[in-house]
């Protein structure tokens, strides 16, 4: 060793016995145990951010089904719509007003 290590060693070991071993051990402990701590929370968050990301699909899957009941009642009312319109249609040109068109029949 140079003399420049055993300068280094020996102050540190002057700090280490100066300020006590309780702060060092605390150190270590923190650069150990501070990586797994901060993976716990951030795991926690990512779980809350999935359920509300699974919970927001769910809710879609109900809008879409109470549009699927919206589009299928639309449907039936276009469909007596139309079933209407058309024997509208069938009685104007079925029932003329003026009697001397109805005994020619309808022009085409």
């Amino acid at each position: 060793m140079t003399p420049q290590d055993v300068a280094a060693f020996t102050a540190v070991a002057a700090l280490i016995k100066e300020v006590g071993t309780w702060p060092l051990f605390s150190i270590i402990a923190l650069m150990q145990i501070g990586p797994w701590v901060g993976m716990l929370a951030i795991t926690h968050v990512q779980g809350k951010r999935h359920s509300a990301a699974v919970q927001m699909y769910e809710n879609n899957v109900l809008l879409v089904k109470g549009y699927e009941k919206l589009a299928s009642d639309l449907t039936s009312i276009i469909h007596l719509n139309i079933q209407a319109q058309t024997r509208l249609v069938e009685k104007i040109e079925n029932n003329m007003y003026c009697p001397v068109i109805r005994e020619k029949g309808p022009r085409r």
